[in-house]
């Protein structure tokens, strides 16, 4: 997310189509040089061989944030510009489009690591991500010379505002919680004696409540504001780790964690 700042300067200074164009690239070519890490000899009971890890935190996490980073600031403002009405909504139903994805490539990925290989995996899922978004980033239309939209890197002007400080608190604490659970759940499945294929279908289902919480989340939103559906999943999705994670120790029990959860969470994008 430290890449706002450039994207929202490409996108001023350019375009935003050419801001996403460049994080496409990042993105998906993260994918293809992360395939080509090099190997080292493998640990006696690790099976694949192992990675060089420096290689996958500039690959998948520098490169690969990076590019995201610039797709998703230069693409998230513009839903807002086409609706006055049902805005929450209409962010929901955008929002729920990640959570379909997550469904689909945590299942699909794992089933290509134990069918064709690690490095065939990151090959199809780099493909994915540059045909899709080669189609969104052609079609994707803005309002920006209607409404008179203006674009500032970095707006010092905002860090006197309370308001506003007190936003990106609690965007920085929500959005701890929402990686901290999505990223550790496939890992704690394992812990507790799941199989990894279990793990990724727990993922899934998190990204399924997401898919299916967003859409719904900003129905809600429009009929009792923004701010008070931030603050009641905020506290939602707390109370299902403190009520249900801490306890799950069976694959039914973190299921229903994972949906529950993924329903209430990562409200900002609705907002």
């Amino acid at each position: 997310m430290f890449s706002a700042p450039i994207a929202n300067w490409i996108s001023r200074k350019y375009h935003y189509k050419l801001t996403m164009a460049i994080g496409l690239v990042l993105q998906g070519g993260s994918f293809l040089l992360a395939s080509w890490a090099k190997r080292v000899l493998p640990h006696p009971i690790a099976e694949p061989p192992l990675m060089e890890i420096w290689q996958l935190f500039l690959t998948q996490g520098a490169m690969f944030g990076i590019g995201m980073g610039l797709l998703f600031v230069a693409s998230a403002p513009l839903p807002n510009q086409w609706f006055n009405k049902r805005r929450a909504l209409a962010m929901g139903i955008c929002a729920a489009g990640s959570g379909a994805g997550g469904v689909l490539f945590s299942i699909c990925t794992n089933l290509m690591i134990e069918n064709i290989s690690l490095q065939w995996s990151f090959r199809i899922t780099a493909i994915c991500i540059l045909v899709v978004n080669t189609g969104v980033i052609i079609v994707l239309k803005d309002r920006i010379k209607i409404i008179s939209a203006r674009y500032r890197s970095f707006d010092r002007l905002l860090l006197r505002n309370p308001g506003f400080l007190s936003v990106v608190f609690w965007g920085f604490a929500m959005l701890f919680g929402y990686v901290s659970v999505m990223y550790s759940l496939s890992d704690f499945a394992i812990s507790i004696g799941l199989s990894a294929r279990q793990g990724s279908v727990v993922t899934g289902m998190f990204s399924a409540g997401v898919m299916i919480g967003r859409p719904t989340m900003g129905v809600i939103g429009d009929s009792i504001g923004r701010i008070n559906l931030s603050i009641l999943c905020t506290l939602g999705t707390a109370l299902t780790c403190f009520l249900i994670w801490m306890f799950a120790t069976s694959y039914g029990v973190l299921i229903l964690f994972a949906l529950c959860n993924g329903t209430a969470c990562f409200v900002a994008r609705v907002g």
